[in-house]
This record gives structure tokens, sequence and C-alpha cells, in this order.
């Protein structure tokens, strides 16, 4: 039976994106009867010498975990690397996971992050992460992932495998079932924000929307780390108590939409995990957004072209309390649409189907 690693930082049992992706891997090709193992990074001895450049001991974790994996994985049919993982391994059969591009986050978020940080994520990482992409097989996991690792990577990815959630989790519950488990008041429109309060997603626009927000309006955040940037002290804004994988649906039923003013994105799972639980998004020109514009009306009038429009935020708020329709057609559609191309099955059929094409020798760096 075929062995198949994969090498990832974090353990697969972790809530990061890419865990859960690495996570949906292993169930797919767990059921075809594949052997898999999976590695995780081991921390290098802190040097004092890079104390005051953190970000380059991610760097070294990287090659350092190569290193010492080295010679266990040789003996694997296949080996996936996840997220920078998966650089300075020489195997024959190795997957590359292209979960973003460094760079191209980088660049998204010039102006707005510091010149060390900037420098190393643009072009330390970058270099890095096309390291990581030759001699491999390349696989985006959205279109605009695709983009980015030719503009700045000048790679071709040779497959592009959208990410997925598991729609038979992610459901519509009854919306004032679901606020009475919460405590929502039944007449206040509400706003979510699911993820990380920071930089990327956008909390600078962020504490331009809340003051703005109409009477009888609120913000809740689902955020597990919160950026000291965001101005928590408006009374607009709601800070939910931590918020577990299975309350996440009922918590999507709840509100009245996602809003998601990201500055980067490579798929923007929270976006999918909304339309699946039958709620509608404002959201900003990120990830998967380019490619299902053009589908449907009442998606593509709540897409903002930048993560830093507040205005336009503000603006799509006030068009859809003015116009709920839009937000139900919107929401009919999102469902249908995640289930035909986002879906769990899907995600597992492409991944099966990509190993047996690498096996047979069909696919090849």
């Amino acid at each position: 039976m075929p062995q198949i690693s994969q090498l990832i930082a974090h353990p697969t049992v972790s809530h990061g994106g890419m865990e859960r992706i690495a996570y949906m891997i292993s169930l797919a090709l767990n059921e075809k009867n594949y052997c898999l193992s999976e590695y995780n990074k081991i921390h290098a001895k802190s040097l004092k010498l890079l104390n005051r450049w953190p970000m380059i001991n991610e760097a070294i974790d990287v090659h350092y975990t190569a290193r010492c994996y080295k010679n266990q994985l040789k003996s694997y049919d296949i080996v996936i690397g996840h997220g920078l993982y998966g650089a300075f391994i020489n195997h024959p059969k190795r997957v590359y996971v292209h979960h973003n591009t460094f760079a191209g986050e980088a660049q998204s978020l010039r102006g707005l992050i510091d010149s060390q940080s900037y420098f190393v994520c643009r072009y330390l990482y970058g270099w890095i992460d096309k390291q990581a992409g030759k001699n491999a097989i390349r696989i985006a996991v959205s279109k605009s992932v695709a983009d980015e690792t030719q503009k700045y990577y000048h790679q071709k990815p040779h497959r592009i495998i959208s990410n997925s959630i598991d729609t038979e989790h992610f459901q519509q519950y009854d919306y004032y079932k679901s606020r009475e488990h919460f405590n929502i008041p039944k007449n206040l429109w509400v706003g979510l924000f699911v993820g990380r309060a920071d930089i990327r997603k956008g909390v600078h626009t962020l504490n331009s929307i809340i003051p703005q927000l109409p009477i009888k309006s609120t913000i809740i955040l689902a955020s597990p780390t919160i950026s000291k940037i965001l101005n928590t002290e408006n009374d607009k804004i709601f800070m939910a108590k931590p918020i577990s994988y299975d309350e996440l649906p009922l918590l999507y039923s709840a509100c009245d939409v996602l809003i998601f003013p990201s500055l980067y994105e490579s798929f923007g799972l929270v976006i999918a995990e909304a339309l699946a639980c039958g709620l509608p998004v404002i959201t900003s020109k990120v990830g998967v957004v380019p490619e299902i514009m053009g589908e449907e009306p009442a998606f593509d009038q709540m897409v903002v072209d930048s993560g830093r429009d507040a205005d336009g935020f503000i603006n799509r708020i006030k068009l859809l309390q003015e116009n709920p329709e839009i937000g139900r057609r919107q929401a009919e559609w999102g469902r249908q649409l995640v289930e035909e191309r986002f879906s769990l099955p899907r995600f597992k059929r492409d991944y099966v189907e990509l190993v047996e094409q690498i096996l047979s020798g069909e696919l090849k760096p």
C-alpha cells in the first residue's frame, strides 16, 4: 500500500485554515486506505541574535525541519508540503500546496506593516515559497493564488484544487433559535466578523466602519486573536465568547450579514462557511471572490473593490438593510454554489485523483 506523508507547521488538529485543509486531505486518502503520516515543525533552539528579527525564526524552523526529517521522508511514495514546509525537501514525488503566496500577501499589506515585516515576508518567505515550488507538483487553492505564483515566482501550478468546507456541518439553523442560543436581541441588526482581527483581515477598516453603523446595528467579533489596533471600546462592537467549531454554524445563522474587509486571502473559507449557512456576505475582492463574481448580481452588489474602503462597506450595509431581498437572493444562490464547487466530497475526489495520477506516473513535477 502506498505511503504518503504530510509536512506542515502545526498538527492538523489545530484550528487554522491550512491545518483544516491538510486534515481534509488526510480524510480523503485514509478513505482510500492509503497509509498517511504527518510531520510537524521542530522548533530550532532560540538564538539571541535573532530576537530583534523574530519573523526569521520561522525560516529557520522550515530549514531545520527539512533537515530533521530528511531521511524519514525518503521512504514515502509521496510527500505533501504545506505553507513553506516542503522547501529544502528532495523527493521525486513531492507535492507543494500553495495556501497563499507570501510575496502577494506582503504586497497587499504594504504601507500597513513595518518595513522589517514587509521585507521578510516579501523576499525571505517569498524566496522559500518559490524554492518549495521548484521540482514539485504545485497545487493552488484558488485561481487568485495560481495567478500570484505565476506573477511573483514565474511558476505555473499543475492544478487548482479549491479549498472546501463540510456542508453537512455548515448549514443554516433557525434564525431566532440561534439568537436565543447567543442571547442576541431579536430587533438588533447584526453584522458578523469571523477570524483573526488583525491588519491582514482589515482591522483598520473595521475601526472606520463601526462608528458609522446605523442605529440598532452592531458587529459581533468571533476572533481567536484581536490586534491592539482595534478600538474595542465602541458600544457598537461586541466581543463574542470563544466560539467552538461546533457552534460556528449557529453563530452564522444568528446574524444578518458577514462583514469581511480582508486585505488578502488565498481563498476565504469564512465566505464559503457563511454562504453555506444562508448568511449573505459583504466582502472585499479577495481570494475566491473574483472567481464567483458575475454569477449572481446579489453577490456582486455586495463586493467592495478594496478592503481598505470603509465607506464602500458602510454603503453596502445600508443598501442591504434597505433591501433585505438582496441578502435572501444571495443566500439562496450561495448555498447551492458551495455545495456544487466547494464541498468536501468534491475536494476528496480531486485529491484522490491527484495522488492516483502521481503514483501512476501520469502527473510529474
